[in-house]
């Protein structure tokens, strides 16, 4: 893409829409990888068109599996995996797998179910974000799994297919929960098998939403309607509190498997203005909200829109828990304070209690930032977290802006 086709122009002022927010990639990424193991054909309603669900989905046809694509992102799953295998000449299938943790870490054990070798291919940061621990846990389970060493990072060799004596398994969760979906997802149909979670303190809603799809697939449910991405509503939702009015026409009720769903909770608690009316949800923008407190450690994802919240709220607030920010598309605790840096908000970072205060409003004898460029990472999150801060300040330049087709195609 030419520089000029991946920048974004961002005018300031208050933000008042009528919107509609995309589907849950999150949740779209578990029941692709579901459907495409069961037997049986599965409906899905509602898939987004985010570039993690697209990489997904074109691997999964490479390799096989057979969609029939209808309106609004409807998808049936027509066959399965490793069945589909025999219907390729090809003993060693390349894939591109995108820079995305869902697509790179759910279908790498998901392969680990087949006969060929496969070659997973990973994007930008996803070449070295991490993936040994999964990796590992995959050779216990006797499969072949190498890293080989490419331009600026690994693509992964795998070939299965599982080969194991023991039902038991333990995996290290403490940078990425991921992991323990990953592969709770590809032995889902193993009776009795056991998996010890390691340190999973992080994110702990998303394995439980793994569990939920299983149970419902093992229960017969072939129909699945993808929900409202929560992380994406995030951004929109913090805007429209501190300078404008938001009505989202396809949000009626919560999911009690995103995390990030506890944006809501955190609103209200903040004093905000947000409440269900018919046909969405509405949030029109509060004079008075209150500085935050909040442990983020099932929600880190939120952190990015969390600071640009605080930045505009008199007061000290305090997220804690974010230390996991380091392994994400980049390091976001270092991008925020780039963020409070440029904007002028004052912070502190302490890494050993692992808690970042921002000293927001007032306190941060808040003015007008002149409009500017800015580069943020190759990172959907940073980049839409800076359109937030320009927004509130003269507006800008923003660069990088191709990535928010992670979230917002």
């Amino acid at each position: 893409m030419l520089e000029s086709e991946n920048k974004v122009i961002v005018k300031p002022g208050s933000f008042s829409k009528k919107i509609s927010i995309p589907t849950s990639k999150s949740y779209a990424n578990r029941i692709l990888i579901l459907a495409s193991l069961c037997p049986k054909i599965v409906t899905i309603e509602g898939i987004p068109e985010s570039t993690d669900v697209s990489n997904l989905i074109n691997c999964l046809e490479k390799i096989g599996i057979k969609f029939l694509k209808g309106p609004n992102g409807t998808f049936k799953v027509l066959n399965s995996f490793p069945e589909c295998e025999s219907n390729s000449d090809l003993d060693i299938i390349s894939l591109e797998t995108g820079d995305g943790g869902t697509t790179n870490r759910f279908i790498l054990p998901f392969l680990a179910r087949g006969k060929k070798k496969y070659i997973l291919k990973p994007q930008g940061k996803m070449k070295t974000r991490p993936m040994k621990e999964l990796i590992s846990s995959l050779i216990q389970l006797g499969v072949d799994v190498n890293e080989k060493e490419v331009s600026g990072g690994h693509d992964i060799e795998v070939q299965g297919p599982f080969n194991f004596d023991e039902r038991r398994l333990s995996i290290d969760c403490a940078r990425s929960t991921q992991f323990a979906s990953a592969l709770v997802m590809s032995l889902w149909d193993f009776d009795e098998f056991e998996i010890e979670l390691l340190n999973l303190k992080t994110s702990k809603s998303y394995y439980e939403m793994s569990l939920s799809l299983i149970k419902e697939l093992r229960l017969g449910k072939t129909s699945f309607r993808v929900p409202v991405d929560f992380s994406s509503l995030s951004y929109p939702l913090a805007l429209g509190a501190v300078t404008g009015e938001i009505f989202v026409e396809n949000c009626s009720c919560l999911d009690a498997f995103q995390a990030d769903a506890c944006f809501l909770d955190i609103l209200k608690k903040m004093g905000a203005n947000l409440y269900w009316e018919e046909g969405g949800l509405k949030l029109k923008v509060s004079e008075n909200l209150k500085p935050l407190t909040w442990d983020c450690s099932d929600c880190p994802d939120l952190v990015p829109t969390l600071a640009f919240l605080c930045s505009y709220v008199d007061g000290v607030s305090c997220l804690t828990n974010i230390k996991v920010l380091r392994h994400k598309e980049s390091d976001r605790i270092f991008e925020i304070e780039r963020l409070f840096k440029a904007f002028g908000i004052s912070y502190s970072y302490n890494s050993e209690l692992d808690r970042l205060e921002v000293y927001g409003g007032k306190l941060s004898g808040l003015s007008l930032k002149k409009y500017f460029r800015h580069d943020p990472p190759e990172d959907h999150r940073m980049v839409m977290v800076s359109y937030l801060f320009m927004k509130m300040n003269n507006g800008g330049e923003i660069t990088n802006a191709s990535h928010i087709k992670k979230s917002f195609p």
